[in-house]
């Protein structure tokens, strides 16, 4: 090996060592920019001929497959670098994200919104403490709608024991009232009895006075005594077949007095073919008799009362009693049907009246399951009561 003479271009070499052997000989020179290393390889291949290899290798081609070389390194640095990136951001977003959605998910549960739960994708540990998370939550949340219930059923019941109260109290004072009167009248009347100087026809006109006035209370009793046993449930009622006409025609009967007395026209469209209804006899008789005692007491105009029925389109049959006189008032119509509500109180109290009859409607109504009401009509007032056809 050493340095070559390559002025001429041409290479001798001609030394019997290399005859049956091979060998390297490498130069390299700077005559030409472009070649930068020469390999030379002898070959003995037969005893008068030498092959010789010649390898040359430029400098230049190196340096371009360095710089090839240093591009794709630099370009798979880079594209490394942004999979390590994506790579890094999915494995730290499978690890953050289930802890993300349990910190938003407390903050929920910590402001009473329990509809944001946990998605669970994986069974390790943090699934296991996503799902426990969920179920305190749902736990939660049961226990909290189980208090609310009971919250509002404690301020419905101090409502309506509120409410109670204040009927308790209404319905003293009203009774109070009511018994007020007959009692005083009562007890001037006894103490008037006692004078010498009175006369045999005021001692009678007294004495019926006192039986007027017990009668009254009597009746109040009685009525009160029916609201009681209606709102305690000892009333019993029984819903059969009824014939409409045995019921009213002995109520009928029953008033032709008082019809006469006051000079009313009565009509009475129920007959022996009337529909057959489904409903309780008593309580049916009791709603119709404080029907017509009410028509009775606020009778007016043309002084007609007429009874009929009519059918209504889904097959039930209404009742209805209807009497000619004053409208009540739009504001208080709704109101008729609590107890001692009085419309016009000096007209009640000239009949006897204790603004409970319609009330006990209402109730024997409610208790048969049956529609009722009224309404201002033409020339009057209708009262109905709907019950089933049988």
């Amino acid at each position: 090996e050493g340095e070559l003479d390559f002025e001429d271009q041409i290479v001798h070499i001609n030394d019997d060592r290399y005859v049956g052997m091979t060998k390297d000989i490498t130069s390299s020179f700077d005559h030409n920019d472009n070649l930068r290393m020469l390999s030379l390889t002898v070959v003995d291949t037969e005893p008068d001929l030498k092959v010789f290899y010649v390898f040359t290798v430029t400098f230049e081609s190196i340096d371009e497959n360095i710089a090839i070389f240093n591009s794709f390194t630099i370009i798979i640095g880079f594209v490394l670098m942004i999979v390590s990136g994506f790579v890094m951001y999915f494995i730290s977003y499978r690890f953050t994200n289930p802890i993300t959605q349990m910190t938003k998910t407390a903050q929920s549960i910590a402001n009473l919104n329990f509809d944001r739960k946990v998605k669970v994708n994986t069974d390790d540990e943090i699934g296991e403490l996503g799902e426990s998370i969920n179920r305190m939550s749902a736990q939660l949340e049961a226990y909290i709608s189980e208090l609310k219930d009971a919250n509002e059923k404690l301020a419905e019941d101090i409502a309506n024991k509120d409410k109670i109260d204040e009927m308790r109290k209404g319905f003293i004072a009203s009774v109070s009232h009511e018994l007020k009167t007959p009692l005083s009248l009562i007890m001037g009347y006894a103490e008037a009895l006692n004078l010498s100087d009175l006369s045999e026809e005021a001692k009678k006109e007294y004495i019926d006075t006192i039986i007027d006035e017990t009668n009254k209370m009597n009746r109040l009793v009685m009525k009160l005594l029916k609201i009681s046993q209606l709102e305690s449930g000892f009333e019993d009622i029984t819903l059969k077949k009824i014939s409409l006409f045995e019921v009213i025609h002995p109520i009928m009967k029953s008033f032709d007095i008082l019809f006469e007395e006051k000079n009313v026209e009565v009509d009475n469209s129920i007959d022996t073919n009337s529909t057959d209804v489904l409903a309780d006899k008593d309580a049916l008789s009791t709603i119709l008799e404080n029907y017509m005692q009410n028509a009775l007491q606020h009778i007016g105009g043309e002084k007609r009362i007429d009874v009929y029925t009519q059918k209504k389109p889904d097959g039930k049959i209404a009742i209805i009693v209807h009497n000619t006189g004053p409208h009540i008032p739009k504001d208080e119509i709704d109101m008729i049907w609590d107890s001692f509500y009085k419309v016009d109180k000096a007209r009640t109290r000239a009949y006897g009246g204790q603004g409970l009859g319609l009330h006990i409607v209402k109730m024997h109504a409610e208790a048969m399951h049956a529609d009722y009401g009224c309404e201002n009509v033409k020339d009057g007032v209708d009262f109905y009561l709907i019950l089933n056809k049988v």
